[in-house]
């Protein structure tokens, strides 16, 4: 967060890292919101101009991108497991290296100094997340399921 002015960063949830992100946070711009209810996840996505994902290892489905995508927030996420193929790179968000701290707040700063940008990847959100509603999903799975089964 360091060169990045007036950028504030939110981390919401809880896990054995916190008390030592904490530490390595103050006198920052970096707010800690602790455990949220899950149905106040979207409300607080809502708000933000970009949800990072800044996984280093392999993930299966990290439903926050959905979550973000459906609200209009783009998502800078590293290329890792399926985070890259969810985002699909200048359609939903922005893909970085893994463990590239830099890339990471060179994508934040072009979010921030590009509105055409953002605008055009916050609506190709709302509308990619649509692909993951379980109306749509809901009976692929179905079909899955019933071809085991038999």
């Amino acid at each position: 967060m360091k060169n990045m002015g007036e950028v504030c960063c939110f981390i919401l949830g809880d896990g054995p890292a916190k008390d030592s992100l904490i530490n390595m946070s103050k006198n920052s711009n970096v707010k800690f919101l602790g455990s949220v209810k899950p149905t106040s996840t979207r409300s607080y996505l809502s708000k933000f101009k970009a949800l990072i994902i800044p996984s280093v290892a392999e993930e299966g489905f990290p439903n926050v991108i959905i979550e973000s995508m459906s609200v209009g927030t783009p998502v800078i996420g590293t290329d890792v497991s399926s985070i890259s193929e969810i985002i699909n790179q200048n359609n939903c968000g922005l893909i970085v290296q893994k463990k590239n701290s830099l890339m990471i707040q060179d994508r934040i700063k072009t979010l921030i100094n590009d509105s055409e940008l953002l605008c055009s990847l916050s609506s190709n959100s709302i509308k990619n997340s649509l692909n993951y509603h379980w109306d749509r999903i809901g009976p692929e799975f179905e079909k899955i399921f019933s071809e085991a089964i038999n």
